[in-house]
């Protein structure tokens, strides 16, 4: 009977000590720093990017036949006009020769029809016909003159070569890329931004280059084209111009692959809405794709938690908020990870 009143009495006490532990657990108050909800007016972001041709071409004939020259090597500059390739042209020729006894044959006949219709010695019905004939075989002449000349590929414009896809001799196929030609003086900066950065590049940005070679010169430039999706789930492309009047390729030497970043600064935004706080206040939950902040009461020195989203990282220590906050309120920006809903804090700004 007593070890059954000891055994009951140790329980109990074991329960008092473990309620009042749990008691003092809730009850502990955390020192936290806050930082206030600021408005998201100007932004700026910097991408590393590179430079890329934005005229190029690969070239190709529109005929197959064994290649009987290849008169450029990689890098090469070339002209307008300057012989690149030629691909054998005694099949197009012995068409072409055929085709232009066809043509002389039928200019002679609908000259001496042009003769006997003036002396109505034929009927116009028989003039139309014979000069139909000729209008044909002038086509095929020309289409034969126009397939020989192909025979040999030229560059559309000034360039240099990048890559050379063929050797010489060698039996290529209508369509097949022979060289790949890039104009030097056209050229476009391209970068990969993140996903979250789609929402800056719909908000009329200001853009500025600056090249890892000229460091410290930032020139204004404008965005070209970009993909509103990410291809292969590595980002979203994007590729700019420069517009600055003070930019020249003869002044500033910079050539395709050469390294570069791209800022993009946005100012009109403030009418959204959006917000930022540090990057600190995030506190993401496991095994989703929630995140929440910790906003903290002044009258009752506690904090609350509240599911927010957000737009991506800017500056690269804050974070934009698009639902979930407003501007004033204060965010537990140092500790938020180790503070629980409802909990008492005290503030280490004071």
């Amino acid at each position: 009977m007593k070890l059954h009143k000891l055994l009951v009495l140790t329980l109990a006490a074991a329960a008092f000590f473990s309620c009042k532990q749990q008691t003092v657990k809730e009850d502990v108050i955390r020192p936290v720093k806050i930082s206030e909800v600021r408005s998201f007016g100007v932004t700026t972001n910097i991408y590393s990017g590179i430079v890329s041709p934005d005229q190029f071409s690969n070239l190709a004939f529109k005929m197959s036949g064994p290649l009987i020259s290849v008169n450029v090597v990689e890098g090469q500059l070339v002209k307008k006009g300057d012989i690149i390739a030629r691909v054998d042209p005694s099949d197009y020729q012995i068409d072409l020769d055929a085709k232009k006894a066809s043509y002389l044959t039928a200019e002679s006949q609908v000259q001496r029809a042009k003769k006997l219709l003036a002396k109505n010695a034929i009927s116009k019905q028989e003039f139309e016909s014979t000069s139909a004939t000729f209008e044909n075989a002038k086509a095929a002449y020309e289409n034969a003159k126009k397939t020989v000349a192909e025979t040999t590929l030229r560059a559309p414009f000034d360039g240099f070569i990048q890559e050379k896809y063929v050797e010489n001799y060698q039996e290529v196929r209508t369509g097949d890329r022979i060289v790949c030609l890039i104009n030097p003086n056209k050229l476009q900066m391209q970068a990969t931004l993140p996903e979250t950065a789609l929402s800056y590049i719909t908000h009329d940005p200001e853009i500025y280059v600056e090249f890892d070679s000229y460091k410290g010169k930032k020139f204004k430039a404008q965005i070209k084209e970009y993909v509103q999706s990410s291809p292969d789930g590595s980002g979203i492309p994007i590729y700019v111009n420069i517009t600055d009047p003070s930019f020249s390729l003869s002044k500033y030497k910079v050539a395709v692959g050469f390294s570069c970043t791209i800022e993009l600064v946005v100012r009109d935004v403030e009418s959204l809405g959006w917000s930022i706080v540090p990057v600190s206040a995030i506190v993401e939950t496991p095994g989703s794709d929630q995140k929440s902040v910790f906003v903290y009461n002044f009258d009752t020195k506690t904090v609350s938690a509240r599911v927010i989203k957000d737009a991506g990282i800017v500056n690269k220590s804050y974070i934009v908020i698009t639902e979930g906050l407003h501007v004033g309120e204060f965010v537990v920006s140092a500790g938020a990870t180790r503070v629980i809903e409802g909990q008492r804090v005290k503030l280490l700004n004071e």
